[in-house]
């Protein structure tokens, strides 16, 4: 099983600010959408809810339709050109959705916001780049510019290596999620939406200057292929890679209605930090099986010592 020390550190210190700066800016939006109902007030709640589905499909769609793009360009430009356009989605979509709360735009800037992040590959665009660009830098020296392919790394060591370098991605995600949205509630709650949400598109904005002056560029797979769709559809669709599509489904459809719809009414009866402290449980929850019992399990089943 691959170490986490074999994961790109400059990479983990931009997977971290980028998801520390989402979490903490997209909890904002739900809180903001549910804050002029009242307790008992089920028509306005489920016309929130409503938007919060809206506003995930907003993102989700546009992901959908960039993912090939995503993959080409990590094929083609190196990982480093999608991280680089994940980050400036990212930027846009906070500064928009702070211009949003501050100014009290139509509900469809909000909307605009989602597709921004949604056009530049999204959260899973971003993922998609970060677990490309560890795999490129397996066995990568440190003081070349750019790092070889995996592929040219030996064959015994390389695929533990990428291994490691998977590890490291979710292990950046998962313990940004443990951090930022009790940090994203809580400033919510003491100085307002706006300023969460300005104050994440900052972090979003280090991160994205870190990629561009801090991450080495890694060398492009130069692949002459074309994509084959119905190939990729009939891989998908054959064991076991369709219970890994099943459940990256239903993970989905949580992000895009269950989750902002449940945060939105637990905000009716608890603080904006009480709220970010839940989703951060549910983070450390997720933490807890990346870092503990993944690893057990995979030593126990493989036997590795």
């Amino acid at each position: 099983m691959g170490a986490l020390g074999d994961a790109p550190w400059r990479l983990l210190v931009l997977d971290f600010i980028t998801f520390v700066a989402l979490g903490g800016g997209t909890v904002v939006i739900p809180l903001a959408l549910v804050k002029h109902c009242q307790s008992n007030d089920d028509n306005c709640a489920a016309k929130a809810a409503q938007r919060l589905v809206q506003y995930g499909l907003a993102g989700s769609l546009p992901q959908l339709l960039a993912a090939p793009l995503v993959g080409r360009a990590c094929d083609r430009l190196g990982p480093k050109i999608p991280l680089l356009a994940g980050g400036v989605g990212v930027v846009a979509s906070l500064i928009l959705a702070a211009l949003w709360a501050l100014y009290g735009w139509p509900f469809y800037a909000l909307l605009l916001s989602a597709a921004a992040n949604g056009l530049c590959g999204g959260t899973l665009g971003f993922l998609a780049a970060s677990f490309a660009y560890a795999a490129a830098s397996a066995k990568a020296p440190e003081e070349e510019t750019y790092a070889p392919l995996a592929g040219a790394a030996e064959e015994e060591e390389a695929p533990e290596q990428r291994t490691g370098g998977f590890r490291g991605v979710a292990v950046a995600l998962t313990l940004s999620i443990c951090v930022s949205p009790a940090a994203g509630g809580a400033a919510a709650q003491h100085f307002g939406a706006f300023a969460t949400l300005a104050g994440a598109s900052g972090i979003a904005a280090v991160a994205l200057l870190w990629t561009l002056f801090a991450l080495p560029a890694v060398a492009p797979t130069k692949s002459e292929a074309k994509a084959d769709v119905l190939r990729g559809l009939k891989v998908v669709a054959a064991p076991p890679t369709r219970f890994l599509a099943l459940a990256w489904t239903l993970v989905a459809t949580n992000n895009i209605g269950v989750g902002n719809i449940a945060t939105q009414y637990l905000a009716r009866d608890r603080s904006s930090t009480g709220v970010g402290l839940y989703i951060s449980l549910l983070g450390a929850a997720a933490a807890v099986g990346t870092l503990v019992i993944e690893p057990l399990v995979r030593k126990i089943w493989t036997g590795d010592e």
